[in-house]
């Protein structure tokens, strides 16, 4: 299984076990009977699931806020009780912290460690990527450029991703990389650009979109703005 597949298999497991724990614990009591499940006993073994799954699958900080919140949920009276712990407070408050943590990746209000980090070497995704890109899967593309993964890495060839979609012809690819941040005016150990492997494939278009890409990242700020 490549790169990409495997990512988008971790997402859609994670889905799934949420789905069928939202099913389960929506079942009625008559359809449990009728097919003689243990609804309680299910419930308890995939809710451990979708806890180990965001374990894996998640930032820390997120994944432990969202435990504490299962915790304070079903925190038995008693036990709230004798600690004298008011539980609509607590689990208002755990809400809160998910929501203003979910909110400060987006907006970067405070400097939580969710802030973008620096682009990473990763000697897989580039292969990965590269082989999306002869293949022209668009979609695993766009899932490994998700990935925070340095897109100016050369691979064995002495060419960069773009390099790649620009020589395959991949347009669309192209856009992709460029709008992510990939840079045209790398050159190859020949001193090739992407500009000039499209030109030399015969993708006169791609040179074209190379071309104003690089003149609007070149261009004066107030100049590129009109």
């Amino acid at each position: 299984m490549d790169f990409a597949n495997n990512y988008r298999l971790k997402q859609i497991t994670v889905w799934l076990l949420v789905g069928v724990t939202a099913c389960l614990a929506n079942l009625p009591k008559e359809w449990a009977a009728h097919l003689n499940l243990q609804v309680e006993y299910l419930l308890g073994v995939f809710g451990l699931l979708i806890v180990l799954a965001l374990f894996l699958f998640t930032r820390f900080s997120y994944f432990l806020l969202t435990v504490l919140l299962i915790i304070g949920a079903n925190l038995p009276d008693r036990w709230s009780h004798s600690l004298a712990i008011d539980k609509v407070p607590l689990i208002t408050a755990l809400c809160l912290m998910i929501v203003g943590s979910l909110l400060n990746q987006f907006v970067k209000i405070l400097p939580s460690g969710l802030e973008p980090k620096a682009k990473v070497n990763n000697p897989e995704g580039i292969r990965a990527l590269m082989s999306a890109i002869q293949r022209g899967q668009a979609r695993s593309v766009q899932i490994i450029i998700s990935m925070n993964i340095d897109l100016d890495v050369f691979d064995e060839s002495g060419r960069t991703p773009l390099m790649a979609a620009a020589a395959a012809g991949q347009s669309a690819i192209v856009d992709m990389l460029s709008a992510a941040g990939a840079k045209i005016d790398l050159k190859t150990p020949d001193g090739l650009s992407a500009i000039d492997l499209a030109t030399q494939s015969g993708h006169l278009a791609i040179t074209a979109q190379l071309q104003d890409a690089l003149a609007r990242i070149s261009a004066p700020p107030a100049q590129a703005a009109a």
